[in-house]
């Protein structure tokens, strides 16, 4: 199910203002994070209700729901790779 979501992808390995600015709003680094406003959410499998929620996905099979209010949501990742997913660089993860 594919949801017109748009991820600014932040990598660490690319520099230190992507970690400074983590750990100035969370007080760490770690990764996958996926940020949506102000909230963080470290790691996707373990929190992929939640951030559907969010984004007013509704995850079941027959749905097609409309999205809730757009959100900022940004995705941080070590050299661009989240281990153990396969996912593409949107926040549905299609």
């Amino acid at each position: 199910m594919a949801h017109d979501i748009q991820v600014a992808e932040h990598d660490v390995t690319q520099g230190t203002r992507v970690t400074e600015r983590m750990v100035r709003r969370f007080g760490r680094v770690a990764t996958p994070a996926i940020i949506i406003g102000e909230r963080v959410f470290w790691g996707f499998e373990e929190n992929r209700v939640d951030i559907a929620d969010l984004l007013g996905i509704d995850e079941s099979p027959a749905s097609e729901a409309a999205g809730a209010e757009p959100q900022e949501v940004e995705r941080v990742t070590y050299g661009g790779e989240i281990e153990g997913d396969e996912r593409s660089n949107r926040a549905d993860g299609t």
